[in-house]
């Protein structure tokens, strides 16, 4: 998404400009096996890129000489100026799995394990790693 804008007035001139781009693309695939009647295995795979950037100028000028249109630009103004600038970006791409395990429909465990790259890690380490496991009981079966 781009903005841009102008205002005028009172010999003034002020231009502000925004740009904003996010993506993300989640892919998965999930795969679940029934081994008789007491085994379950679900089985998930995936992977997600997202990229974000933002970017943004703000200008204004102060007195003009000449106020018609075609020499009312910020390079024009005899007064004062300000600038300013603002620029990010982060750059994330995940892989994840599960794998959940039901016995009987009583006894269940889950492990997860995810890995991370990101743009925002530093240079020294730009991925990391975080694992979980769940085990659990329904006692109504």
């Amino acid at each position: 998404v781009s903005n841009g804008f102008i205002t005028r007035g009172d010999n003034r001139l002020i231009e502000n400009t925004n740009k904003f781009t996010r993506f993300v693309f989640t892919n998965t695939l999930n795969y679940q096996l029934e081994l008789g009647d007491d085994h379950k295995i679900g089985v998930l795979l995936g992977s997600e890129p997202i990229k974000d950037d933002f970017a943004s100028v703000n200008a204004s000028a102060n007195t003009f000489t000449d106020e018609t249109e075609s020499f009312f630009q910020l390079n024009d103004a005899t007064g004062a100026r300000t600038n300013s600038w603002t620029s990010t970006g982060s750059r994330l791409l995940s892989q994840f799995g599960k794998i959940n395990y039901a016995f009987q429909d009583r006894y269940l465990a889950s492990l997860t394990l995810r890995r991370d790259g990101s743009s925002r890690f530093g240079t020294d380490n730009k991925s990391r790693i975080y694992p979980a496991v769940t085990v659990g009981w329904r006692i109504h079966n």
